[in-house]
């Protein structure tokens, strides 16, 4: 008894004077050898409805049962010892049906089996084994339940702090984390970081970031560590990866017998053989799926493992979030920058275009305004036998003040109506015929040719009618202007390259100077040599021209001819349905 005591004195003072879990679970076996003599001893842990073989004394092969765990309720010697509370005498284990062999236990006779009791739960076992049959007594029983209780207390002590200090650690790890999220100068820096600090925590054979390209939503390996570290930006598309699944469910992915089963971009990495277990967590942040992260190891997960995992891949998913958002609002604030400079820019040359507009609108009114003061101040004092003349002067510059508005009105109805035309379908040939019935007594007046060039078969564009005769009328309009003698062409076929349909106007008159060309379709000008002429005109007429082509998606262009004249030739995108 004094024996007995003894020992329990110094099991409960080796017990209480560490929490190391390694310490106490050896510690309490090398006591209860003193008072009860035993050739090997184990002691398993509840871990739900399963024990786990933690420790052990004497056993010929450790390695076969340490690790290890079994189901609870298919062993009916532990369910029973679990549900009693009591320990369990056998005198010959080999010659009962209860008893479960763990690794080589052939050598066992007999055996007890006792409950780590505490806080009035059962947290586990020990059993002690002896070579000889009928060796344990019941005294034998009650004394090891007493150092059983004394472990149990110690046990649960230092996996209370075992716990503790896991929680201290997660959270240094978690403070970690935050930092390098706070502190981090680039996106790769980031991962590279966080990755090593997960590898670390789960002790990872190997780690791998997916993330999904929010433009192409394929899978893409953004970064990985360990075994994968070789494998980087490859890409997956969303239906032949599981980490797409694991993104859209949310919901984690675990496999502690994974072996054989990884992925085939995973599973050819040196050392992948070795993978047991794998675990992927989903990446998500304000319901926008970013990706998720595989992590691999030669050993199960449990759940205290995936605990601090969806923690940091929360906190992760956060900054990708907040970085992405960083990256969308510089990206909209420069090309909102582009565009107000390009605003800005195009504001200024309207400024000048307005400006300049002015000046020639002034310009151009100055000159029949002064023509017309001039010719009425002499139809009033000057001679009468003048005045017939007097009155023709100032009926063409009444003429020419009215065609300079309805130019300038013309202009400012394209503008406005630019953005709300509705172009329908129309016979070109129809078109073309009505614009050469209007210049034709123009051109019988002063013996001028003209010839119309149409294919048989009618010639369909889309536009708007008034726009395009009037386009029509003032290119025939300016080659009768500009050609004094000789002849005009208007034509209209489908273009040689098959691109649409090309209509044109050739005259056989001055043409157009090189100097002139780059300039001919702007507001107001007249060309270098023309300006000085008496051919009439404001300057307009072409660029009305120019801006109904754009209107109606034409491309315009002037060129030389073998007449000596100019010839512009308007191309027409084919209609829609057509095309």
């Amino acid at each position: 008894q004094r024996r007995l005591a003894d020992a329990l004195r110094d099991a409960a003072a080796a017990l209480t004077s560490t929490l190391d879990m390694r310490q106490v679970v050896d510690g309490i076996l090398l006591h209860l050898r003193q008072v009860v003599y035993f050739d090997s001893a184990c002691i398993f842990l509840r871990e739900g409805d399963n024990l786990r073989a933690v420790a052990e004394y004497g056993l010929p092969y450790p390695e076969l049962v340490i690790g290890h765990s079994a189901s609870l309720n298919e062993d009916e010697l532990h369910k029973t010892i679990a549900e009693t509370q009591r320990p369990i005498i056998l005198d010959d284990a080999q010659q009962d049906p209860r008893f479960r062999s763990w690794g080589e236990s052939d050598y066992i006779r007999s055996w007890i089996g006792l409950p780590l009791r505490a806080r009035g739960e059962v947290i586990g076992h020990l059993t002690l084994d002896h070579k000889q049959p009928a060796i344990f007594t019941a005294k034998d029983a009650e004394i090891a339940l007493a150092f059983a209780d004394q472990a149990a207390a110690a046990i649960e002590n230092a996996r209370l702090f075992a716990a503790e200090q896991q929680r201290n650690d997660e959270l240094m790890l978690l403070v970690n984390v935050a930092t390098i999220l706070r502190m981090a100068d680039s996106r790769q820096e980031t991962l590279s970081d966080i990755l090593s600090i997960l590898s670390t925590l789960l002790s990872a054979q190997g780690i791998t970031l997916i993330l999904q390209d929010l433009d192409t939503k394929e899978m893409v390996i953004a970064h990985s560590q360990g075994i994968w570290a070789e494998i980087d930006n490859v890409r997956t598309a969303p239906k032949d990866s599981m980490a797409h699944q694991v993104m859209q469910t949310g919901e984690v992915y675990l496999d502690n017998n994974a072996a054989g089963k990884l992925d085939r971009r995973l599973a050819h990495a040196a050392g992948a053989d070795q993978i047991k277990a794998v675990v992927c967590a989903p990446l998500i942040s304000e319901q926008i799926r970013l990706g998720a992260i595989w992590v691999a190891r030669d050993k199960p997960f449990s759940q205290r493992d995936i605990e601090p995992l969806l923690t940091i891949s929360d906190m992760l998913a956060n900054a990708l979030y907040r970085d992405i958002l960083h990256e969308r609002a510089e990206r909209e604030v420069k090309e909102r920058t582009t565009e107000l400079a390009a605003a800005n820019d195009q504001l200024r040359d309207l400024d000048k275009l307005k400006s300049k507009f002015v000046a020639d609108i002034s310009h151009e009114l100055r000159t029949p305004v002064t023509n017309m003061n001039l010719y009425l101040h002499l139809l009033e004092k000057g001679q009468p036998e003048k005045s017939e003349h007097y009155m023709t002067v100032i009926k063409g510059q009444i003429a020419r003040l009215n065609q300079l508005v309805e130019d300038i009105l013309s202009l400012t109805r394209l503008d406005v109506d630019r953005q709300s035309i509705t172009l329908k379908r129309l016979n070109l040939n129809r078109l073309l015929q009505s614009a050469a019935a209007i210049i034709q007594p123009r051109l019988e007046k002063r013996d001028l040719a003209f010839r119309l060039n149409l294919p048989a078969e009618p010639l369909t564009i889309c536009g708007d009618q008034s726009q395009l005769q009037q386009l029509f009328h003032n290119l025939l309009l300016n080659a009768f202007n500009y050609t004094p003698s000789g002849r005009i062409e208007l034509g209209a076929r489908p273009s040689p390259d098959k691109r649409g349909i090309e209509a044109w106007v050739a005259d056989s008159g001055v043409g157009v100077s090189p100097e002139d060309l780059p300039h001919i379709f702007e507001r107001f000008y007249r060309g270098q040599s023309e300006g000085q002429s008496n051919i009439p005109g404001a300057g307009l007429g072409l660029a009305i021209v120019h801006d109904v082509a754009q209107i109606h998606h034409a491309r315009i262009s002037v060129s030389a001819n073998e007449m000596g004249g100019a010839t512009f030739t308007i191309l027409f995108p084919y209609p829609v349905e057509e095309a």
